[in-house]
């Protein structure tokens, strides 16, 4: 007896809750056409925010004039180094700023958790970025000793 004393008032309570929910929600579209909103302008409200090109180049350490190659070692580099230390927020930062630069060029941005085809992660220039040219591994079937 008391068990279904206690389903009702659980019930009940549900369809308070869920009348209350339905006529906020009716209350807040009729509010929103008061104000001129409509689909298309929520869409346009909420879509998704570009990162501007200028800022992109920024977080890369590269400029307009870059080649892809190393735009792309700077992007796989800055991605692993954010990975090893956690920071999920400079990781997002590094992949919009890869992605805004990709979309100026009609470009779709790699996976940076698959290794480059060419191996080597490191930027142009070594590890201080000071002049030179990365190693590049040996080719296959040839020891590096000898």
């Amino acid at each position: 007896m008391a068990a279904r004393v206690l389903i009702g008032l659980v019930v009940g309570a549900a369809q308070v809750f869920v009348r209350a929910g339905l006529s906020a929600y009716q209350q807040a579209l009729v509010n929103a056409r008061k104000q001129g909103m409509t689909a298309d302008t929520v869409k346009r409200a909420g879509g998704a925010s570009t990162m501007a090109l200028e800022e992109a180049y920024k977080i890369l350490g590269v400029s307009a004039g870059t080649p892809r190659e190393e735009v792309l070692a700077r992007f796989r580099h800055m991605w692993k180094i954010n990975e090893g230390s956690g920071s999920f927020y400079l990781q997002s930062k590094v992949f919009r700023a890869m992605e805004a630069i990709d979309a100026e060029s009609g470009i779709d941005t790699p996976d940076p958790r698959v290794p480059p085809k060419g191996g080597g992660d490191a930027p142009p220039g070594g590890r201080g970025g000071a002049g030179g040219s990365p190693a590049q591994p040996p080719p296959v079937g040839e020891d590096k000793r000898g």
